[in-house]
């Protein structure tokens, strides 16, 4: 949150055309969105504890999706506008993009 903060103000100077797409793996996306996602299998064990889960679920299910898919893509976008290669990206960019938005603070 703090990281999107910092760096929101950068947003109007992501452009798409900075941006080659690439053939997507498509073992290594559902690998990535299975993991993502894991957990969500787990709703059934406790729909006996849950009032009116057909009610609750879907919604609950829905609002964590949204939220999910939120929490990933803002921090992405904000590294986006200071390390536009994503080829360039490895284990602990994000720190790096970090240091760039918000100095040594973050």
């Amino acid at each position: 949150v703090v990281l999107f903060c910092l760096g929101c103000g950068r947003l109007p100077e992501l452009r798409e055309e900075r941006f080659e797409t690439q053939p997507m793996n498509n073992l290594k996306f559902i690998s990535c969105l299975l993991w993502n996602m894991s957990g969500y299998d787990d709703a059934g064990a406790t729909a006996a504890e849950i009032i009116n889960p057909r009610h609750v679920y879907p919604r609950a299910l829905s609002i964590s999706v949204c939220l999910v898919s939120v929490m990933y893509l803002l921090p992405v976008l904000v590294g986006l506008t200071v390390l536009p290669d994503v080829d360039a990206w490895h284990d602990g960019s994000f720190v790096e993009i970090g240091g760039l938005i918000g100095g040594p603070f973050m």
